[in-house]
C-alpha cells in the first residue's frame, strides 16, 4: 500500500503543472512550425474531436468513482473492476458511434487519422485506476507516471519534427500516448496492491451509471465547452483557419497554468 501525505501530493502535482505545461507548450511550437497552418489544423481539428468522444465515454466515472473508494475501501476490487466495466463499454460504445458518423465529422482522407485515435481512445478506459491514487490521496504514484508520459512523447514529438516527419506520425504519437498512460496507470495500481484483483459485478456497475449522470453531463459540458470552437472553426471554415486559431489558443492556455498552480 502507498504512503503519502497531502501536502507532498500537492508538492507532487504543482511539479507536474511546471513540467507538464512547460513540455506540453514546447512540443507544441515545434509540432505548429513544422506542420504549417493546414495540416496542424487537421491535427487540432481531430484532437479536439477525441477530447469531446474522451468525455463522453468517462460517463462522469472520475469523482464518483473517487468518492465509492473513501466511503467504502472494502469493496476496492468490486468498485474498480465494475467501475473500469463501465468505461471499457463507454469507451466502445462512443467510440463505434464516432466512427459510423465520421463521414459526417471528419473528411474522408483523414478518416484512417481519426480510426488511430478513436483505438487509443479505449485505452482511456484504463485511466479509471488514476481515481484510486485520488483517493489515497496517492498523487505521487500518478504524477509520476503522467510526467513520465508527457517527457517521453513530448522529446518523441520534437524528434519526428527534426526527422521531417508526416502527419501521420504525429497522429500514430498521439494515439500512443493515450494508450501508454492507460497502461501506466494499470502498471502502477496492480503492483501497489498486496494480491491485486478486479471483480466485475453488474449491481455495482449499475449503482455507478445510476449516480452517475448528472457528473457525466457536467464533463461533456465543460469539455464542450473548451473544445467546441475548435469543431465549429473546422466544419465553417478550412484547416488552415482551425491552425491559426489552434495556436493563438495554446499560447493563452499556457498562461492558465499561473492562477491554476
Amino acid at each position: 500500500m502507498i504512503e503519502t501525505t497531502p501536502l507532498r501530493s500537492v508538492f507532487w502535482l504543482i511539479a507536474e503543472k511546471f513540467v507538464g505545461v512547460g513540455l506540453t507548450f514546447l512540443a507544441t511550437l515545434f509540432v505548429a512550425r513544422h506542420l504549417a497552418p493546414e495540416q496542424f489544423g487537421t491535427l487540432s481539428y481531430l484532437l479536439a474531436l477525441l477530447s469531446i468522444i474522451s468525455a463522453i465515454s468517462a460517463i462522469g466515472q472520475n469523482a464518483l468513482v473517487t468518492r465509492e473508494l473513501v466511503e467504502r475501501p472494502e469493496d476496492n476490487d468490486r468498485i474498480m473492476g465494475s467501475s473500469l466495466g463501465v468505461r471499457v463499454g463507454g469507451c466502445i460504445l462512443f467510440s463505434s458511434l464516432a466512427l459510423v458518423f465520421s463521414p459526417f465529422l471528419v473528411q474522408a482522407p483523414m478518416r484512417v487519422f481519426f480510426v488511430f485515435l478513436l483505438i487509443g481512445n479505449l485505452f482511456s478506459s484504463l485511466w479509471v485506476f488514476d481515481y484510486w491514487f485520488q483517493a489515497l490521496v496517492a498523487s505521487p504514484r500518478a504524477v509520476m507516471i503522467r510526467i513520465t508520459v508527457i517527457a517521453i512523447f513530448s522529446v518523441a514529438r520534437i524528434l519526428a519534427v527534426l526527422a521531417d516527419a508526416q502527419l501521420s506520425t504525429f497522429v500514430l504519437i498521439a494515439a500512443l500516448e493515450m494508450a501508454v498512460l492507460g497502461v501506466g496507470y494499470f502498471l502502477a495500481y496492480w503492483f501497489s496492491q498486496i494480491s491485486p484483483r478486479l471483480v466485475f459485478d453488474r449491481n455495482e456497475a449499475a449503482n455507478l451509471l445510476r449516480h452517475s449522470w448528472w457528473l457525466a453531463l457536467s464533463g461533456i459540458a465543460a469539455i464542450v465547452y473548451l473544445k467546441i470552437d475548435l469543431v465549429m472553426l473546422g466544419q465553417m471554415t478550412n484547416d488552415e483557419q482551425v491552425g491559426y486559431y489552434s495556436v493563438a489558443t495554446k499560447l493563452s492556455e499556457f498562461w492558465y497554468f499561473f492562477p491554476a498552480a
